[in-house]
């Protein structure tokens, strides 16, 4: 039987809307997949090694908890960025994925993809915090991403971008496009849980890992993403 091994990477302190359930949404899906699945949690002080998963995950967290982290991040830069570079799945959803540009605000980061994060820059016709419902598209499915957002943060991300935008607002809010998409690492603001929310997005990630093995399914959460868009009017 084909295993999957995940990690869940600050579990404790990058979790703040319940983003667990997108660990929940893998586990599930790689079952249904007849994959043996084993998730491991890991945070400050204990010791990692990337190479042996195939999916990182890490979701997000408040700016207290983001500065704990990134603090603790920095000593596995290069084990990282190999990971990445060699072609491992790591899924960054909310403020975790500002923890791989450059700097957040003043601060080093992980500078493995070139780009920096502001906090309190924001200025929108909703006052200086975004709290919505999005819509996006991608290039690499047929079907929009939906998801939640409540941040106050930008970026300045201009290349390899994972979404654009539909409804919503972008990296810097005045762009079109959102997130960072680059070999198999996937980062964006949007939260839902991501994964719950879109199960076409966790198939197309399922369908890298598993290639040929990957088994096309009707599940009750499609059929949920379905009626959301109906209701809502969604193309």
């Amino acid at each position: 039987m084909k295993s999957v091994n995940i990690l869940h990477l600050y579990y404790d302190l990058m979790n703040l809307y319940g983003e667990y359930g997108n660990i929940i949404a893998l586990r599930d899906a790689f079952k249904l997949q007849g994959v043996e699945v084993k998730i491991d949690k890991k945070s400050i002080g204990d010791t990692i090694d990337f190479m042996k998963y195939d999916i990182v995950y890490i979701g997000e967290g408040s700016e207290y908890n983001q500065e704990l982290v990134r603090q603790d991040l920095l000593k596995y830069k290069a084990e990282l960025n190999a990971y990445i570079e060699s072609y491992k799945i790591l899924i960054a959803t909310g403020n975790s994925y500002e923890l791989f540009g450059d700097k957040i605000d003043k601060k080093e980061a992980l500078g493995i993809f070139h780009f920096k994060s502001f906090y309190k820059s924001i200025t929108t016709d909703v006052g200086d915090r975004i709290v919505n419902e999005e819509i996006m598209d991608t290039d690499f499915l047929g079907s929009p991403v939906v998801g939640f957002v409540n941040r106050n943060s930008v970026n300045d991300i201009k290349d390899g971008y994972l979404f654009k935008v539909r409804k919503g607002y972008g990296n810097d809010i005045k762009d079109k496009f959102e997130g960072i998409h680059y070999k198999n690492f996937y980062g964006t603001y949007l939260l839902g849980p991501l994964l719950i929310r879109n199960p076409y997005l966790l198939d197309y990630i399922l369908s890298n890992f598993l290639g040929d093995k990957y088994k096309e399914l009707d599940t009750p959460d499609k059929q949920a993403y379905e009626e959301y868009l109906k209701t809502y009017n969604i193309e």
